[in-house]
């Protein structure tokens, strides 16, 4: 049995509970529990604050495209995203250490390193932007952020 408690944000007091099926995935039960909190809350706009079983496209686009706010654990995520893609890609390295080492499993630390120098740079004058200097992407970063299905757009400015 997979008991779910909701509370208040001093923990002090519940506001929703609920059982499942034990079988049940905990990353299936967050779209659920989000929106019984919407409908005791009236509003979509409440800081929904879950572990690292939140930690999925679905969940997180559908709480997102709702207009809900949340914050949970990311690092796990990335890291089995990553991890599950290089296998999926029969890829047993990434050159993520220092002078480009290989790598089998790769950390959210280092993957963070890796797009660490990732810049953009405006030039403004007055409250016009002139001209945005993106930084290439190196070859890494883009497969990085291939594997983990991310477009390199989010890296480019707009239009």
């Amino acid at each position: 049995m997979l008991f779910i408690l909701t509370m208040t944000a001093d923990g002090n007091i519940p506001v929703a509970f609920r059982c499942t099926d034990g079988n049940a995935s905990d990353s299936r039960t967050h779209i659920e529990t989000w929106n019984t909190l919407r409908a005791v809350a009236g509003r979509s706009d409440f800081l929904y604050v879950a572990d690292s079983k939140l930690c999925s496209r679905e969940n997180t686009d559908y709480i997102d495209r709702a207009g809900g706010r949340f914050v949970t654990v990311m690092q796990a995520l990335i890291e089995r995203e990553l991890r599950l893609a290089m296998k999926r890609e029969h890829i047993d390295e990434l050159p993520l250490y220092p002078e480009q080492r290989q790598c089998r499993r790769p950390t959210t630390e280092q993957i963070l390193r890796l797009f660490s120098l990732a810049e953009r740079h405006q030039l403004i004058e007055g409250a016009h932007t002139v001209q945005v200097f993106d930084v290439p992407l190196t070859g890494l970063q883009h497969q990085v952020l291939t594997l983990l299905g991310v477009s390199e757009n989010v890296f480019r400015s707009p239009g």
